[in-house]
């Protein structure tokens, strides 16, 4: 399911002529614990402050630890 996600991801990127407004760097890695789809980090581009701005990415099970529901989520923090 992971790779067919991405190739979706990826073919719809390039439908709208996002293409070069991304990288792909399958070393990311987040929250493993609970993230359950794609992640992302923003970094700065500027090459004297590569730091990440933001990350996140979706979390389906992680609202139903606090509550009584399976809530699909996603989010970001920076």
């Amino acid at each position: 399911k992971g790779a067919k996600d991405l190739i979706e991801f990826f073919e719809q990127m390039k439908q709208r002529g996002y293409e070069k407004y991304y990288r792909f760097t399958p070393e990311v890695m987040r929250g493993l614990d609970y993230y359950t789809g794609m992640v992302v980090e923003q970094f700065d581009l500027n090459p004297e402050n590569k730091r990440s701005m933001y990350g996140g990415g979706r979390y389906d099970g992680l609202v139903s630890l606090f509550v009584d529901q399976n809530v699909p989520a996603v989010g970001f923090a920076m």
